[in-house]
């Protein structure tokens, strides 16, 4: 949460100042070329992400136990920071 290192006082914050139009954001990110791997162990990834080139993914997880779209919120968003 960097927005609190210059945010002097949060109650002058509203909703509309975080929200952002999806449509205006373009992301343009190289392919990967010779990067080092770097390794993360953690809930599932969402390969729908726009940095979805730079994760290779192994799903580890039984067919026994049930998904949902929550499940792949953690490790997607772990994943991106790195």
């Amino acid at each position: 949460y960097l927005v609190s290192m210059i945010v002097e006082d949060f109650s002058k914050l509203s909703v509309d100042d975080f929200s952002l139009d999806n449509n205006d954001l373009k992301i343009n990110l190289p392919s990967p070329m010779n990067e080092p791997v770097v390794v993360v162990i953690d809930t599932l990834f969402d390969k729908r992400v726009y940095f979805n080139e730079w994760v290779e993914y192994h799903d580890f997880v039984s067919p026994d136990i049930s998904k949902d779209s929550q499940d792949y919120k953690h490790g997607t968003a772990v994943t991106s920071l790195i």
